[in-house]
């Protein structure tokens, strides 16, 4: 049952129930739903014995959590926020738990991921009326030439879905001059988390997509187009790195790296020509690149300041004007050392099992398709990691879907006995800290070439 819970808040948060029908704006649907859903899923651990909190990123997980309510908590000096705290962290933690508690089975892996390809297609579609033929296009449409009524808008959307209209996600892009884009409801408001949904789904079009192959190529092949074009429309500037890098994954799997390295660089150098940025470039000296370099000093300065806890969940635009722009910056400097490398090893053990899943050959699994699933979920997350080195989205719902997956696949291969040899927790937490520590001094680096050139 759980896994309709899953099915059914996946489509509130693409498909935002109280934009489309304000008149359920006060019945809290996603709310709801996610809540729920988490009941559900604490009586299915139950049943499965407590399979899922066999996973290491289930205690990862809370473990994050709960630096991040005490990091919010020890900056306030106060207990008042703890309910807006777990609030505000909530959909993020309904999705992992509801990802990694009812995938139990290839099927409904398979099921959930389509669902993921299929409500990105829904919304960009949307966004394709609204661009080209004007329909709804106050909604799903980002104009610069409308700043005043796009903020209030970005605030009302804001309030609808988190409850919070300072959100520190909320990007700054809004402000800046360049062509429309295009935009979701609730969660994807802004052009960049759209972005960001259409980098994440286009892996997993080939995990649906059964034979002939033919039809099955041509399918791909126009359900993948459709996704970058969308890419194209929200002119994110991030969303199209993290494109480039999933292309290139996925032709590098068929024709080699160097070949996938070629074309990419190709449909990269065309990309520039058709001004996938929307009219702003993707260069350094460019006043918001430059802007954003800037906070992630701030970010680093944060951190020198409160190195372990940080400043505070929620708290970076409480000392600097714009958002960190770099999932990596706003965790560290908002959780600290301690929260950082939660998050890191979050990412670290989700792509490092990936790995050893897809590496397995076929005969070692009474179900190959479990590498196949790896490594197409491995891509995603990557995907989305690249995109977000440039983007606030630290704890958006898109990161902890893929990561819940990932977890639930890990399982599912342990239930099928398949022989997967992990490697020791000490040589595990001395791989994410050389991460943290070389992330942190490449960030730094960044900034000081910036500010030097």
């Amino acid at each position: 049952m759980s896994v309709c819970f899953l099915i059914l808040y996946l489509l509130a948060s693409f498909v935002f129930p109280a934009e489309m029908f304000p008149k359920l704006a006060p019945y809290h649907l996603p709310y709801w739903i996610g809540i729920g859903g988490l009941a559900v899923s604490v009586f299915l651990v139950v049943a499965r014995r407590g399979e899922p909190l066999r996973s290491i990123q289930v205690h990862v997980l809370f473990a994050f959590f709960a630096v991040l309510i005490f990091s919010w908590v020890a900056d306030a000096r106060s207990w008042e926020v703890l309910p807006e705290a777990i609030t505000q962290f909530a959909p993020s933690l309904a999705m992992f738990v509801l990802a990694v508690s009812s995938v139990d089975s290839l099927r409904k892996f398979k099921l959930v991921t389509g669902l993921v390809v299929f409500s990105a297609l829904v919304v960009l579609a949307q966004g394709f009326a609204a661009y080209h033929f004007g329909i709804n296009e106050k909604k799903f449409l980002l104009d610069p030439a409308r700043r005043e009524e796009n903020s209030q808008e970005a605030e009302i959307s804001e309030q609808v879905s988190t409850g919070d209209p300072d959100s520190p996600d909320e990007s700054a892009d809004e402000n800046e001059v360049g062509d429309k884009r295009i935009r979701g409801l609730g969660m994807f408001h802004d052009p960049n988390d759209l972005a960001l949904s259409f980098v994440t789904a286009l892996p997993l079009v080939s995990i649906r997509i059964r034979r002939p192959r033919i039809p099955r190529y041509l399918l791909e092949f126009l359900l993948s187009a459709a996704l970058c074009y969308g890419v194209y429309l929200t002119h994110s500037r991030g969303g199209a790195l993290g494109l480039m890098f999933v292309l290139l994954c996925i032709l590098a799997r068929r024709v080699g790296w160097l070949r996938a390295a070629l074309v990419v660089g190709i449909l990269a150098i065309g990309a520039l020509a058709v001004d996938i940025g929307g009219g702003r470039d993707f260069s350094i000296q460019e006043e918001s690149a430059a802007d954003r370099i800037d906070a992630w000093s701030e970010g680093l300065r944060m951190l020198k300041a409160r190195p372990l806890i940080g400043v505070g969940y929620r708290q970076f635009t409480e000392h600097h004007p714009m958002t960190a722009h770099n999932s990596f910056v706003l965790c560290f400097a908002e959780s600290g050392l301690v929260g950082y490398f939660l998050w890191l090893s979050l990412l670290g053990v989700s792509l490092l099992q990936l790995q050893i899943l897809k590496q397995l050959p076929n005969s070692a699994s009474s179900e190959p398709d479990i590498g196949g699933c790896a490594s197409i979920l491995q891509t995603a997350l990557i995907g989305f990691m690249v995109a977000a080195f440039f983007l606030s989205r630290t704890y958006v719902p898109v990161l902890y879907l893929l990561i819940g997956l990932s977890a639930a696949l890990v399982l599912l291969a342990k239930k099928k006995n398949v022989p997967v040899m992990w490697p020791k927790p000490l040589k595990m937490a001395s791989l994410i800290a050389a991460w943290e520590l070389s992330s942190i001094v490449l960030i730094y680096a960044i900034g000081r070439f910036q500010s030097g050139a």
